[in-house]
């Protein structure tokens, strides 16, 4: 009998811990979530009350299946009174084993904190501020063990799980969210009561009150009908006053002849609904006679029971939100990709019948045996959701959007994340057999965020991303208008500029065209098509050698241009200050192009004021001959 009890009890006490843990993470994932939206959408909401709330959530995550000290237990049983205190728990003890000594003597030397609840709270609170909250998570959930000398095994720590799901809460919230917590405050010298309960440690006594008999209590409760009338009636009445102090303007007599109509009129402006029928069966009693304000009143008031629900719920608005926010993006941007995949698709045929006709079949046997894409049991099509992928932002569609399942070979997933990675290029799920051991820059983090760190990617995109490294379909104009404002880009478009100019010249003069070529790689892209880039540029922009690169070709072409006996006689005479020096286009700081003549000037001389002698001649030369 004592061992069936003994089981029992241990089965309860083990689905009210699971109670408890399933709690916490659940208050935890709504407040992340409304934090998130206050953030993203300027949430009108209490910010303040939503940041506490959260710091206890987490805070009752460390303090769930907290063992109490050997220190504690024996302070509580010296204590004589019989009044019930707050417990004081803490976890400060953990916390110096996995913290970063930096960090504690920081917490430690803040003079308002006192006690290790303090120093426990401050931790959060610090770790928040820093961003590094999902790195200490982590850092737990794999070393455990440590904490089996303070925590129970069923703690919200130990569950391998729980953590993982945490973890990535925390990760999403950290990417999106800046935190600003005060430390050094003697506010943070107690739980708070949130904190406890969340934990299941501690609950606040109800104040006892005199409950009449229940008898007594029914009867004085109004009948069902009646207390929906008197609600009706006092709707009624409050709408009837604001209509009358709306329309305090009119006279007593405008007011009784045009009082429907007014009235109607009033509602539409207040945003009250208005029944397409008022006569509905569904809403109105047809054995009593009803006016148009109460058929009005009754239809809103199950109107409002129905949508109340879900205007308010926060998954809908969260959802909503989305929605809305991805197709602005993607209106945007969408006329842009299509232009990027048409270019695309022409260079590719392009380069793939000029390799037809400069190889022989044997050849180009071995030459589409050994390309991945461009062999004839893959489509040419295939190639479309990757060169999208390059150009949008993707977020990570979850497990339960795609069945579980890895993407690539269809394997099951498990939830609890273990052998599964999240491929920053597609944002789907993979197996770890189908994702690439090397690391790729992803193009589309560099173009809308300037993120040029290396991120995992699964196996097809890390051989479409090799493939095509060097094909130049970026176009940072297309798909960021605004990456002028970036000093560094501003800098590469300037002295492509130059080189656009500087290549006319070379053009004419063999002597050191194939130099030219050589030093920049034999891209001509990045002088005849000054917004467009390759995945290799976007690994040299990242240390800095793209721009090198660049610099010292702007620096050749010109000391060659201006000691050249046949390129320096291609220069301009600005033809307004008649100054002998000649001027060339690559002077771009010194110098003005006339847009319809390509006749060059000194920025000084040719202001707007100020008409392009050359075009002026041409003017006159057709009003001569007209």
């Amino acid at each position: 009998m004592n061992y069936f009890r003994s089981k029992t009890q241990s089965k309860y006490a083990n689905e009210k811990e699971r109670l408890i843990k399933q709690r916490i993470c659940n208050t935890l994932k709504e407040h992340i979530e409304i934090i998130i939206l206050e953030n993203n959408d300027s949430y009108s909401a209490n910010k303040t009350l939503e940041h506490a709330e959260l710091c206890s959530a987490l805070e009752a995550i460390f303090l769930h299946g907290l063992k109490e000290s050997i220190f504690s237990k024996t302070v509580d049983f010296l204590k004589t009174s019989d009044a019930v205190k707050k417990p004081e728990p803490s976890f400060w003890a953990p916390l110096m084993i996995i913290s970063h000594r930096d960090l504690i003597n920081s917490i430690q030397q803040k003079t308002q904190l006192s006690s290790d609840i303090a120093y426990c709270r401050a931790f959060i609170r610090q770790v928040l501020n820093d961003n590094s909250l999902s790195s200490y998570l982590l850092m737990i959930s794999n070393h455990s063990s440590v904490l089996g000398s303070y925590y129970y095994k069923y703690a919200f720590l130990r569950d391998k799980i729980l953590m993982a799901f945490t973890t990535k809460m925390i990760e999403s919230m950290e990417t999106k969210v800046t935190f600003n917590y005060s430390i050094n405050t003697s506010l943070l010298n107690n739980w708070p009561n949130l904190s406890l309960e969340l934990a299941g440690i501690w609950s606040e006594a109800k104040k006892s009150c005199q409950i009449d008999n229940a008898e007594d209590a029914a009867s004085s409760l109004p009948p069902e009908e009646y207390a929906e009338s008197s609600r009706i009636s006092e709707f009624k009445q409050f709408v009837r006053s604001k209509y009358i102090e709306s329309s305090k303007a009119l006279s007593s007599d405008e007011i009784t002849t045009n009082n429907q109509t007014n009235f109607s009129d009033y509602l539409e402006k207040q945003e009250i609904l208005i029944p397409s029928n008022l006569n509905d069966t569904n809403v109105i009693d047809e054995d009593k006679p009803t006016s148009p304000l109460d058929s009005l009143i009754t239809h809103n008031e199950s109107q409002r029971r129905e949508t109340d629900l879900d205007k308010y719920d926060l998954t809908m608005l969260i959802k909503r939100y989305k929605t809305q926010n991805e197709s602005q993006v993607q209106s945007k941007n969408i006329q842009g990709i299509k232009e990027i995949w048409n270019n695309f698709e022409t260079s590719m045929i392009k380069l793939k019948e000029e390799e037809n006709e400069s190889c022989d079949d044997e050849e180009w046997d071995k030459i589409e045996a050994s390309n991945f894409y461009m062999n004839k049991k893959s489509k040419f099509v295939d190639l479309q959701p990757f060169v999208e992928q390059l150009c949008i932002l993707v977020n990570e569609v979850g497990l339960d959007g795609q069945d579980f399942k890895c993407k690539r070979c269809l394997t099951s997933i498990s939830i609890d994340f273990h052998g599964t990675q999240n491929c920053s290029f597609s944002g789907f799920y993979f197996c770890d057999g189908c994702m690439s051991n090397e690391l790729f820059i992803i193009p589309a983090k560099v173009i809308y965020n300037w993120d040029f760190k290396k991120y995992s990617v699964n196996l097809d995109a890390a051989k479409y991303l090799t493939e095509f490294r060097y094909e130049p379909f970026i176009d940072f104009e297309l798909l960021n208008p605004k990456y002028e404002k970036i000093k560094m880009m501003l800098r590469l478009k300037n002295l492509r500029l130059k080189l656009n100019a500087i290549s006319f010249y070379m053009q004419h003069c063999q002597v050191v065209l194939n130099t030219f070529k050589e030093m920049l790689g034999y891209r001509e892209y990045l002088y005849t098509s000054i917004h467009k880039y390759s995945i290799a540029d976007f690994e040299m922009l990242s240390d800095g050698q793209f721009e090198n690169m660049l610099s010292s070709s702007v620096s050749f072409g010109m000391s060659h241009i201006t000691s050249c006996q046949l390129c320096s006689q291609q220069g301009f005479i600005c033809e307004i200050c008649s100054d002998k020096k000649i001027i060339y286009p690559f002077d771009l700081e010194n110098t003005e192009k006339c847009l319809e003549c390509q006749n060059l000037y000194h920025k000084m001389c040719f202001t707007c004021n100020v008409k392009c002698s050359k075009c002026e001649r041409k003017r006159k030369r057709i009003e001569v001959i007209n």
